[in-house]
């Protein structure tokens, strides 16, 4: 599933997220950068968007192919962890 994001400029750009190859928040000039293969001799394109970096992230980790199960298995070990932690405390305290 292609993703839309707006990049700096106000221009739409739709991402398939299967050629993204890294996400990264440039803190000093406020946008984050999202890093694509490209095809052909180009190299890597960069596209710059105004949003955070986690949530860039996250809206690309959910339209990637088999991303539902993913999600799911990634939200009951939080689920686990944060379990875990609890009884660590309860046990401490």
């Amino acid at each position: 599933m292609l993703v839309k994001m707006i990049d700096i400029k106000g221009k739409e750009v739709w991402l398939n997220p299967v050629y993204v190859k890294a996400v990264s928040a440039n803190t000093r000039k406020g946008y984050t950068e999202v890093y694509c293969s490209s095809f052909g001799s180009f190299g890597t394109s960069t596209i710059k968007v105004n949003a955070p970096a986690d949530e860039v992230a996250a809206a690309l980790s959910e339209a990637m192919p088999g991303a539902v199960p993913y999600a799911v298995l990634m939200g009951e070990e939080e689920e686990q962890r944060k379990r875990q932690q609890a009884a660590a405390a309860a046990a401490a305290g």
